[in-house]
């Protein structure tokens, strides 16, 4: 009996052994952002062991958490996403492109215990400035918001954390492949997301010699308007993965669009414009001050710069962080596109606006006619929501919706037709002016070309994150079903909170 006890300890120990050696040589990929259920919160965590045989973790992306229906619930499903990140044993944060989805959390790294670089590209490093420093304005302002009706919370982040996050950012070219050691090299390829956007291949050699590749999409933008939206990359496709990363923001049909649809929403946009403005009125449109607001700049400018009719309309650039990310754009940009955006911001038509004082003299110009770009996109904050609140209740006055608007959010509130009245800061507000919303601004890639994209990469596997739980559903039975008439038979596997762990 002794001698079976015996061998069956050694059996034992020897099973604990082999499953450590085999930990040992695997990739472990965990999603620890709220990405896994929802369009928002990218942060994954990729494990492995080093030359020096130690467990080595790098982060790709670092995202808030945005759109819970309280400024609590969003700063305590942050707090619970950053408890669970090891930042003292991450060696690196990628950064895809500066989304604050994407970044939003990137400064609470560095009080928490992070040491380590984060690997960008020049352009989105200079993006990360003004985006990283509103980011920090608008969570400041929420915590003492929230402590004013008697909690005692604090900030997640500060001013310094955002400065030593910037100053730790190390910049690497596109298109190369960059060793960081012995162990990790990886590829920045550019995509048509928005400005300065990429994707990502991580090369990670493994303990048995094998180097393990990882295909990480971050955003993709569509090929269907990208054209028309200044300064955007071709996207690169990614050919080969032991597993890709793809996600799946647009993955139900039902928030898909033609090209044929981008094409008629632009042309009516400038006919809606023409309209109201020709009647002495004014249109807002709330847009996100980084890449949306920039493409409906130039696309204004493009259309009217030569309309007589027009020569004498107001066009309204209201927001400090839009502002400032117009003058990023004006330092990064090379050549013929450097050319072509001071072209854009000489425009004699568009007046620029930062403080809020210039925004209240404009509010009181009821009957002068004028456009008026200003973020936030859904109207959850900012000088837009000054504006709403006078454009509202005109009847002549027209609002249109070039972005998508989150659940709880007012500009979602705006849209639905079922309200015929908002409350915004304890007010009740008639929606009486006209309102319109356009689907193909969107800077998403649509379900179909996904799943082109799935089909052209060779892949072990295929996951799905950064959509709703409904998006990645339909967005897997399509593309099993897509790429069953391709032979292909690559598995696809939807990530959520039961199933957040991978192996390669």
């Amino acid at each position: 009996n002794l001698s079976v006890k015996i061998k069956d300890k050694e059996k034992i120990q020897k099973e604990k052994w082999l499953d450590m050696k085999k930990r040992n040589n695997d990739v472990i990929i965990e999603f620890l952002g709220t990405s896994r259920d929802e369009v928002t919160g990218s942060c994954v965590l990729v494990s492995y062991v080093n030359s020096d045989d130690e467990r080595e973790n790098i982060l790709i992306e670092c995202g808030m958490n945005q759109g819970c229906p309280t400024m609590l619930s969003d700063y305590n499903t942050n707090k619970r996403m950053v408890e669970k990140i090891p930042f003292s044993n991450i060696k690196y944060i990628f950064v895809n492109h500066v989304h604050v989805d994407h970044i939003g959390n990137l400064p609470i790294a560095f009080n928490r215990g992070f040491t380590g670089n984060v690997i960008a590209t020049e352009d989105n490093r200079e993006l990360m400035i003004p985006l990283l420093n509103d980011t920090y304005t608008i969570h400041l302002k929420n915590v003492k918001k929230i402590n004013e009706k008697g909690k005692n919370l604090d900030l997640l982040f500060n001013k310094t954390d955002v400065h030593t996050a910037i100053h730790k950012t190390r910049t690497f070219e596109k298109n190369i492949i960059h060793k960081l050691n012995e162990t990790l090299s990886f590829r920045f390829l550019p995509n048509n997301h928005c400005v300065g956007s990429c994707q990502l291949e991580l090369f990670i050699k493994k303990p048995s010699g094998k180097v393990a590749k990882i295909f990480y999409s971050s955003d993709l933008g569509s090929n269907y308007n990208s054209k028309l939206s200044p300064f955007l990359d071709d996207i690169i496709y990614s050919t080969t993965s032991d597993i890709a990363i793809f996600e799946a923001t647009y993955g139900n049909k039902d928030r898909n669009f033609a090209k044929k649809e981008v094409i008629n929403e632009r042309k009516d946009l400038i006919t809606q414009i023409k309209k109201y403005t020709s009647m002495n009125h004014r249109v807002l449109i709330p847009s996100f001050s980084f890449s949306r607001s920039q493409m409906l700049m130039s696309f204004l400018y493009d259309n009217l710069k030569d309309d007589k009719d027009f020569d004498n309309i107001s066009v309204i650039v209201d927001s400090k962080l839009l502002n400032d990310i117009n003058g990023v754009y004006s330092k990064i940009l090379k050549g013929e596109n450097k050319e072509y955006w001071e072209q854009v911001l000489s425009w004699s038509n568009f007046h620029f606006v930062k403080e809020f004082k210039d925004t209240e003299t404009i509010i009181k110009k009821k009957d002068i006619p004028m456009v008026i770009i200003s973020s936030s996109g859904m109207c959850n904050a900012g000088h837009v929501v000054s504006y709403a609140k006078s454009i509202l209740l005109n009847p002549n006055d027209c609002m249109i919706f070039v972005g998508y608007c989150g659940l709880n959010t007012l500009g979602n509130m705006i849209q639905n037709n079922r309200l015929n009245s908002v409350i915004i800061n304890r007010e009740i507000y008639e929606k009486k002016c006209d309102i319109i919303s356009y689907k193909t601004f969107s800077s998403h890639i649509q379900q179909a070309e996904l799943i082109d994209y799935m089909k052209k990469i060779n892949t072990g596997k295929i996951l799905l994150h950064h959509g709703s739980t409904s998006s990645k559903e339909e967005l897997k039975l399509v593309a099993k079903e897509e790429l069953f008439k391709a032979n292909k038979t690559t598995p696809i596997e939807i990530v959520t909170n039961k199933n957040k762990e991978f192996k390669v």
